[in-house]
């Protein structure tokens, strides 16, 4: 079952772990903050992990297994923020890419749907 970007809320919350705070150590909350026609165009996550996570690995924790199968990397990435395509992801909501962010000191890494690459 595919519960990432672009699938229905229902899923994508039966799915992925959600709370309110700080999970607990080693797990990660997701929540939805955007959808489209009923399906997820933006979430976030958050993790409590012990050490801290790098900028990569939170931005792993949005994409890895969340983003449809053919989402292929663009040549956009930087520390904070890397770029997928997918016609998959196009299809099912619209627009093709997805930009996975975070910032240095945080806990948090973001994902949303974009209908042109970028940042």
């Amino acid at each position: 079952m595919y519960a990432g970007l672009g699938a229905a809320v229902r899923v994508f919350y039966a799915w992925n772990a959600h709370g309110q705070g700080m999970p607990a150590a080693g797990v990660a909350y997701y929540r939805v903050t955007r959808t489209v026609r009923g399906r997820v165009t933006a979430y976030r996550a958050r993790i409590n992990a012990q050490p801290p996570s790098s900028a990569l690995d939170r931005i792993e924790l949005v994409a890895s297994g969340d983003l449809p199968a053919d989402a292929v990397e663009t040549s956009l990435n930087t520390a904070y923020c890397v770029v997928w395509e997918s016609q998959r992801l196009k299809a099912l909501i619209g627009m093709a890419y997805a930009a996975a962010t975070t910032t240095p000191d945080t806990t948090v890494a973001k994902i949303r749907a974009e209908p042109s690459p970028g940042c």
